[in-house]
């Protein structure tokens, strides 16, 4: 639950509608008095605090170390921002402070919530050979619930990220024993780019190229020492939604809306240099086509919407059995493909008619009605020279079985 206490109604409704379609409960207060009430009541569902500071008559201080005291993340709003508010303000570990006046700082918080709430744990490595640095750092970053891994220097934080391929952000400081923060840098981009992995260099550099030479080499950002807490925040935020922005965007280019496997243009993509001169060596290849049986009359007799939803139930048991090292994909309407280059000729064959009788035990509900289906599959296990030839080899062997009375695997 998200708690917000704030007499404007256009920020209150600002955020209702944001975050409607976040699995979130926003309850929604003018006063203290009834936020203390809510608190009380719900102390074990709140997960963050948002509140009007100019709502607050006097006892600012005492308010916020309140809700702090209660575990609550607290995020202020506020019309006017000074030096002695920020200082103030900040002796609190509150989350942040916000100018309330602009719409872009709204959303900024509604992005806040959202990876306050977030049951995904972003994972941070802070690298420096000052363990007083790297303590202060993870305390800052602590509050946003991120998970912190420290490093001494270059050589040991590469080792770290070998071990841990889901941290996401990495901060490093420049001078450092055995590996330096740009030797680190350069090492570390050698594996991850910069849509894998976001670099942060915090540098006292007083050089202009020393800076210029990170970005060149790979770093994302660079935080020039000395810093206030809020630009280290801020930066941080900013490059993991930049990541999530990529991933996001990569997702929409390479998978399919409605079932989120490959799409056809991206399986082709990976597939294909399966076949090129450097894998000619590889024998356990194998390719099937599926196609769903009759689909037409699915969506003629209870709609599209129904087909809909057939279609990811199938592309749902069709995940849960994918093999290592294969690659699923709807390649269109109701047709599927999986490629692997590890499985022998029996075993994806024996994989391909388990699926299809786990297939015809299914039952899709849609309203009143129960809708089953069944599937046939075509496979080839016989390396061709080309991508293209195999792909027809299978598409032959899906049309046999379909030929032969469909819901049958065709080798």
């Amino acid at each position: 639950m998200i708690l917000i206490i704030e007499k404007d109604t256009q920020i209150s409704n600002f955020f209702s509608k944001e975050l409607a379609h976040d699995p979130l409960d926003i309850a929604i207060t003018k006063n203290i008095e009834s936020a203390e009430e809510l608190i009380q009541n719900n102390s074990n569902k709140i997960k963050a605090v948002l509140f009007d500071i100019d709502n607050i008559p006097a006892n600012v201080e005492e308010v916020v170390e309140g809700l702090i005291n209660f575990g609550l993340s607290v995020i202020v709003f506020t019309s006017e921002i000074n030096e002695e508010f920020r200082q103030q303000i900040m002796k609190y570990p509150i989350i942040d402070y916000v100018y309330k006046e602009r719409l872009e700082n709204l959303r900024y918080v509604a992005n806040l919530i959202r990876r306050l709430v977030s049951e995904k744990q972003i994972s941070v490595l802070v690298v420096d050979d000052s363990r007083t640095s790297r303590m202060n750092i993870a305390l800052t970053l602590s509050k946003f619930k991120y998970k912190i891994f420290q490093a001494e220097n270059g050589k040991k934080a590469l080792w770290t990220i070998e071990k841990t391929p889901n941290i996401q952000l990495v901060i490093t400081d420049h001078e450092m024993p055995e590996m330096n923060g740009l030797e680190f840098v350069k090492e570390l981009r050698k594996k991850h780019t910069r849509e894998d992995i976001a670099i942060l260099v915090v540098s006292g550099q007083t050089k202009t190229f020393s800076n210029a030479e990170y970005l060149k080499f790979g770093a994302n950002d660079i935080l020039k020492k000395p810093y206030v807490e809020e630009e280290l925040t801020h930066k941080v935020l900013l490059h993991l939604e930049l990541l999530d922005y990529v991933k996001k965007s990569k997702d929409m280019a390479e998978r399919d809306y409605l079932t989120k496997l490959y799409n056809r243009r991206y399986f082709f993509e990976k597939v294909t240099p399966f076949f090129s001169e450097e894998h000619k060596h590889e024998k356990n290849y194998a390719l099937c086509m599926l196609d769903l049986d009759d689909f037409k009359k699915i969506n003629d007799q209870f709609g599209h919407l129904a087909g809909d939803l057939v279609i990811q139930d199938f592309s749902k048991l069709l995940s849960d059995m994918g093999c290592k090292h294969s690659y699923i994909a709807r390649i269109g309407g109701e047709e599927f493909a999986v490629f692997t280059n590890n499985s022998t000729s029996n075993q994806i064959l024996e994989m391909a008619e388990i699926l299809r009788k786990k297939t015809e035990q299914q039952t899709v509900y849609f309203n009143t009605h129960e809708i089953k289906y069944t599937v046939s599959i075509g496979c080839t296990t016989e390396k061709k020279k080309s991508f293209e030839e195999m792909l027809h080899n299978a598409d032959t062997k899906l049309y046999e079985a379909k030929k032969a009375g469909k819901n049958r695997v065709v080798k």
